[in-house]
């Protein structure tokens, strides 16, 4: 999929008739819904179902089989009905699982249409989460699912996107901030996924294995039964109806939430979190008495394996957040700001320990994280919807003038590339041979002539060669040809309210350690032949500098040379003397005179400038060889802008 897309692209239909749009945070044990109307500049409404924002992901069928959902299917549980908690997963063929999923997603859309909270059909557009660490192809597949549902309007998007815009919307960070490099740790029922949000990508850097909040959930539940009067009938009766486990679980789940909601108000036994009692086949009350010395047990328990190691739940989120820093580290980058979303990140704790791993680094959570990403998600379509614009009138520039623009300044960037490579070649390549053969360690002139060709075609296609072209092109990219994508495109930019300037580029973007342009194709073969042709006539002229540094030698070695020249320009003329000169094995020592240092030194600046004007005629004379650059350079650099116009838009105002 190409990486600027409009929604309306990804749903195949118009969306001119939608006027508002839902942000459906599908979570493991939990879901959220939030919307935001098109137009206006109102923040996003929390969507409530029965007066609940945040839904339980739990499901159950009545005895006409329609679907009971969240807080109602767990507190209405009786013995012989049977409840599914957590069924969220990827997208896979289990019937099982896709009944759940669309009949849980349509269900949702129900209750919001018939409560009058929505409107419905094509006026409203849904906007479904997902992982930033999911691959394409499983977001196409889960948005596939999901639109079986009978949802009319449904797209996916990532969560870690849509956390940070809601961040930067909410002025939790301000737009300096979310434009720079942003960890963001999302901590869920069942998993820590962290990903790092810059100007111009979305990395996920773990998905923190099974560190998900649900497992303090069980571990109050085993707590509170291994402690139970009636421990052994609970037991048996959480075996024979699975339901009665799931409601006193979620009953765990509700006096954990509460208790990290203000922890100093629960320090001892005698001043636990009072949310009432399960009531479990009208025989036996379940009630979990969470306070400060129960927590403080349970979080020294090891309930979390990762790796085949077992850690705490404090643990384990310590290590994987090294774990974080030291990939980080080794990619030579790291965050200037770190967002904490999901319900777990209220835990007092997580503070702490982003505090101690990322000593350096600002942590920031807003007022209730758990309800973040469904905001987000809303914003996240709301400028799909106001953008659908902006992206096609950035392609129109992308189709039509970005090639043309790239050919116009070619020469600029010839030039500054003939300057370099020169200064590179005769240091890294010629002036070695040159000293190769004064030294004796090549026998002939010729076979210097071979090893320069030879040395010149490796060091071509070294890294060193790589990253000093790729440093070439990034400066004219960000000079020049920035300066003409920005005469175009601001006026754009201004049309839909986004800063002059949102198309920047920085020179980060092309330099071969980020991925970007790193040789100029100087691999193809094309490109390749070209600049040994240019070599070869560099060669031509420093084997000149070579004879006529010979024939300027005096004293008795000079006149005996001269004495053979003459003999053989009789007998072959001049051309006969220049074969001659290089095919034969000169005294060593007569090489030292001739190619001393001081002289090579001498004639340093000459060869460089030789060496310029031989690379410029050799790119003036191929023009298939500027068409491949321009080639090359226009993929890459229309790619870039595919991504910086991708990210700018979504930090519109």
């Amino acid at each position: 999929m190409p990486i600027l897309t409009t929604l309306e692209e990804r749903l195949g239909t118009s969306l001119a008739s939608v006027v508002e749009v839902v942000g459906f945070d599908l979570g493991h044990s939990g879901t959220r819904t939030a919307r935001r109307y098109v137009k206006g500049a109102d923040n996003p409404d929390q969507l409530a179902i029965s007066g609940r924002q945040n839904q339980p992901t739990a499901i159950r069928y009545d005895q006409q089989g329609t679907p009971v959902i969240g807080h109602a299917a767990i507190m209405g549980v009786s013995a012989e009905m049977n409840l599914t908690l957590g069924f969220k997963a990827p997208p896979s063929n289990d019937p099982r699982y896709r009944k759940l999923m669309r009949d849980w997603v349509k269900a949702i859309y129900d209750i919001h249409v018939r409560d009058k909270q929505i409107e419905g059909g094509a006026e409203t557009c849904f906007i479904v989460g997902c992982p930033s660490g999911w691959s394409e192809e499983w977001v196409q597949q889960y948005q596939a699912l999901l639109t079986g549902a009978g949802v009319p309007l449904l797209a996916v998007a990532r969560e870690s996107r849509a956390a940070l815009m809601e961040a930067y919307e909410s002025q939790l960070i301000n737009l300096g901030e979310a434009e720079k490099r942003v960890l963001m740790i999302d901590l869920g029922s069942l998993t820590a996924d962290i990903s790092l949000l810059s100007g111009r990508e979305e990395r996920p850097y773990d998905d923190g294995g099974p560190l998900g909040a649900s497992l303090i959930d069980k571990a109050i539940l085993e707590y509170t039964l291994a402690r139970h009067k009636d421990r052994a009938r609970l037991q048996d009766a959480f075996e024979r109806y699975p339901g009665f486990r799931a409601r006193c679980e979620y009953h765990c789940r509700l006096a954990k939430e509460e208790y990290f909601n203000g922890p100093e108000l629960y320090q001892t036994w005698d001043s636990p979190v009072d949310i009432g009692t399960v009531n479990v086949q009208n025989r036996y009350q379940f009630k979990a008495p969470v306070c400060k010395p129960m927590m403080e047990e349970i979080l020294s328990q090891p309930l979390v394996t990762i790796e085949g190691r077992r850690f705490t739940w404090p643990d384990a989120l310590r290590w994987i957040l090294q774990r974080v820093k030291q990939r980080l580290r080794e990619n030579k980058s790291r965050p200037e700001t770190i967002v904490l979303v999901g319900g777990a990140s209220q835990m007092g704790f997580v503070g702490q320990i982003c505090s101690e791993v990322f000593s350096d680094v600002p942590w920031r959570r807003g007022k209730e994280p758990v309800l973040s990403v469904s905001l987000g998600l809303a914003r996240v379509g709301r400028v799909d919807i106001l953008t659908i614009g902006f992206v096609e009138e950035i392609r129109r520039f992308l189709d039509s003038e970005l090639p043309g623009l790239v050919q116009e300044l070619v020469p600029v960037l010839t030039d500054a590339l003939s300057k370099a490579l020169a200064k590179s070649l005769i240091d890294r390549v010629i002036m070695p041979c040159l000293k190769e053969w004064r030294d004796g360690k090549l026998a002939t002139i010729n076979d210097m002539s071979a090893r320069v060709q030879q040395s010149a075609q490796v060091w071509l296609q070294s890294d060193e060669a790589r990253q000093q072209i790729g440093e070439v092109v990034s400066e004219w990219l960000t000079g020049p040809v920035q300066r003409k994508i920005a005469e175009r495109t601001n006026p754009i930019c201004s049309r839909y309210r986004l800063p002059t300037g949102s198309l920047t580029l920085t020179g980060s973007t092309f330099l071969p350690s980020s991925g970007g342009v790193s040789d100029l194709g100087v691999s193809d073969p094309t490109v390749l032949s070209g600049l040994i042709t240019a070599i070869v006539g560099i060669i031509i002229y420093i084997l000149g500098f070579v004879i006529m540094a010979i024939l300027e030698v005096t004293g008795p070695i000079g006149w005996i040379i001269s004495l053979v020249l003459i003999v053989v320009a009789t007998i072959g003329g001049a051309t006969a003397v220049y074969e001659w000169m290089q095919n034969r094995n000169i005294p060593v020592s007569l090489r030292k005179v001739t190619l001393s240092d001081g002289r090579l030194e001498k004639n340093l600046g000459e060869m460089r400038s030789k060496t310029e004007d031989q690379l410029r005629e050799t790119f003036k004379a191929k023009p298939e060889l500027t068409a491949q650059m321009v080639e090359e350079i226009s993929r890459e650099l229309r790619e870039a802008l595919e991504k910086t116009a991708d990210r700018a838009r979504y930090l519109a105002s």
